[in-house]
Formats: structure tokens, C-alpha cells, sequence
């Protein structure tokens, strides 16, 4: 069990990048209490590494995007650009 403000989400990819990076700062919180129990932290970590993950995606998801907008301001994708899914 967690309970250091840190909540476990179900789905983390319907996370918003504000919501991952906030969610990462309660962990990294909650990992700086010398009083967390070993399991417990490992537990933190681990769910960090998913959230980390998921922000990374996104954020080269939007990298690649504004790479693609053409002169005209409109996007032109690319096949084997992550969507999300």
C-alpha cells in the first residue's frame, strides 16, 4: 500500500503530461522520506518508470509533430509516428 500522496493510476496513458510530470515530483517526494519502507519505494519507483515513459512518448509525439508542420501551418503525418495507441 501507498500512502504517501503518491496514488497508483489504472491507465496511464489517458495521463496529460501536467498530470505525469506532477504525479513524478509527489514520487520523488515521497522517495525522499527516509522513512519509506524498502517495498514501498521500490513500488514508487517502478510506477515512476511507467509515468517517465509515458511523458517521453508524448513529448516526441509533439517534437515530431512541430517537426512536420508544413509552410502553411497545417500538420502532414507520417506513417510509424506514435499516436498514443
Amino acid at each position: 500500500k501507498i500512502d504517501k500522496g503518491v496514488r497508483i493510476m489504472q491507465n496511464i496513458n489517458e495521463m496529460t503530461l501536467e498530470e505525469g510530470f506532477a504525479e513524478l515530483d509527489n514520487m520523488i517526494k515521497s522517495l525522499s522520506d527516509k522513512n519509506v519502507p524498502l517495498e514501498e519505494a521500490f513500488a514508487i519507483y517502478e510506477n515512476g518508470t511507467k509515468i517517465l515513459k509515458h511523458c517521453r512518448e508524448k513529448l516526441d509525439m509533439v517534437e515530431k509533430k512541430m517537426l512536420l508542420l508544413n509552410e502553411q501551418g497545417e500538420l502532414t503525418e507520417i506513417e510509424g509516428c506514435y499516436d498514443g495507441e
